[in-house]
């Protein structure tokens, strides 16, 4: 994620992610702009040439040039960017066609979009708000867009990567903290230490390998999302906190009991 700058660190941006992806495979420009950007560089690069610079790049390279502006202005680009744009097959929705209470017909030509790339960069340029929310652009636009429509498409975006989104947080996950590594686990180890004085080395020796266990599942966190997906991390974050609630349970009933006794 690069924040701030101009819209010309947008070619950088791409080329890192190119490089990333180590080439292999279908990268798409989801571009919210009031500008297409895709003026000749003649004579130098500025922030209006680079998705024509990235176009050149795909053509050097022999992959597709795959962008979609959204929100793009007629008014802020010329007849012969239109035509660019068209040659190059740069899919545009113009920000007069968005209906902020039914973004569907958006909705299905960014899932058309993704379902024909396999990632997806995603660039902003400030200037596709109404100038009445974003003064301070170079281009200012008096008929932009409203940011909330934009986070509902991102939100769109960021949903489609094929998992069912799953409501609620997990279950009590929160007290496994103090339970291994917080105050809970000190008071285990010197009620341990005073009823066995004599294992004190032993309590020490168990509570690191625990805490070297706790570190190999979380140095492994990444390759265990990838393998359990979110689904899967949901389902045991849950599980596990009812096992904490039934151990809570548990102590209370215990502690309760040699108290009435």
């Amino acid at each position: 994620m690069v924040l701030g700058g101009g819209h010309d660190i947008a070619f950088g941006h791409y080329l890192g992610i190119t490089r990333q992806l180590l080439s292999s495979k279908r990268l798409g420009i989801l571009n919210f702009d009031a500008h297409l950007d895709l003026r000749p560089l003649r004579p130098i690069a500025t922030s209006g040439t680079m998705f024509t610079q990235i176009a050149s790049e795909c053509r050097e390279r022999g992959t597709d040039f795959s962008s979609f502006c959204i929100g793009t202005q007629k008014s802020a680009n010329t007849v012969s960017l239109f035509r660019i744009a068209e040659e190059l097959g740069v899919e545009i929705v113009l920000a007069k066609d968005m209906d902020d209470a039914d973004l569907e017909p958006v909705k299905k030509k960014i899932d058309a979009f993704l379902a024909g790339n396999d990632a997806i960069y995603v660039t902003i340029c400030a200037d596709v708000f109404s100038s009445a929310l974003a003064p301070g652009v170079s281009a200012p636009q008096p008929f932009g867009l409203h940011p909330e429509p934009v986070l509902r498409l991102l939100k769109h975006v960021l949903a489609s990567g094929g998992e069912e989104e799953i409501d609620g947080e997990p279950l009590l996950v929160p007290l496994a903290v103090p339970l291994i590594a917080g105050p809970s686990l000190l008071a285990v180890l010197l009620l341990f230490a005073t009823a066995e004085p004599g294992r004190t080395v032993d309590l020490l020796l168990a509570a690191g390998l625990a805490w070297l266990a706790t570190f190999v599942v979380l140095f492994a966190s990444t390759f265990l999302f990838r393998f359990l997906t979110k689904r899967g991390l949901v389902a045991v974050e849950r599980l596990m906190g009812m096992v904490l609630v039934a151990l809570a349970v548990q102590l209370f009933l215990d502690g309760l009991s040699k108290y009435l006794k």
